[in-house]
């Protein structure tokens, strides 16, 4: 074989196989793709934690609310009904007091003469005790028992009516005796309602 058939035969052997990556390869993964990859596990791992922990504050919130609310509507209902009994003592004793300065100023036979100015003002407050009551027996309606809301009706019956236009001539004089009566009575039901020590009697 000449030199030059040498020289074809060398030029037409196919080529090498490319060469696979070795440790420098490697080396760039190590580099670079695991350093990633444990960044992201880690965040992943906060995340995770800090999901679990805002479920368990969640959690212990919701049952400390469900442990609160006993008391805060025992504590609701407390000052409801009391507020009640304020209002219902002054609605009665300012019509009671209308009524007595009226009778004692114009006796019956004496004829018709002007009210004086106490008598004007017991008469004046009248309206704004009456508006208060009412207001006060409807918050028992929203936050009181049921045996509270019956009691708080019978309890307004014994006063004039709270509802409607305000007519003080069409008003009658309070009977105090029926009145500490209910009022007793709804006392009774504020003492059952709120207060926790089963073994205390409210009679």
């Amino acid at each position: 074989m000449t030199d030059v058939d040498r020289s074809i035969a060398d030029d037409e052997s196919p080529p090498p196989p490319p060469e696979r990556p070795g440790w420098a390869g490697l080396a760039l993964i190590d580099r670079f793709l695991i350093p990633i990859l444990t960044a992201m596990l880690a965040v992943g791992a906060t995340y995770i934690g800090a999901t679990l922990a805002n479920e368990g504050a969640l959690t212990t919130q919701r049952e400390q609310i469900a442990e609160d609310r006993p008391a805060t509507d025992r504590d609701r209902r407390a000052e409801t009904y009391l507020a009640f009994l304020d209002v219902a003592t002054d609605y009665a004793y300012s019509v009671d007091g209308s009524f007595e300065c009226g009778a004692r100023e114009n006796p019956p036979g004496s004829g018709t003469v002007p009210l004086s100015d106490e008598c004007n003002a017991n008469l004046a407050a009248v309206g704004p005790a009456r508006t208060d009551f009412q207001n006060a027996r409807n918050l028992v309606y929203y936050y009181g028992s049921q045996e509270a809301q019956d009691a708080a009706g019978l309890l307004a019956a014994t006063l004039p009516p709270a509802v409607g236009k305000f007519d003080p001539d069409t008003f009658e004089p309070v009977d105090l005796d029926a009145f500490g009566a209910q009022y007793r009575e709804f006392n009774r039901i504020v003492c059952e309602d709120v207060q926790t020590d089963p073994a205390r009697r409210c009679d």
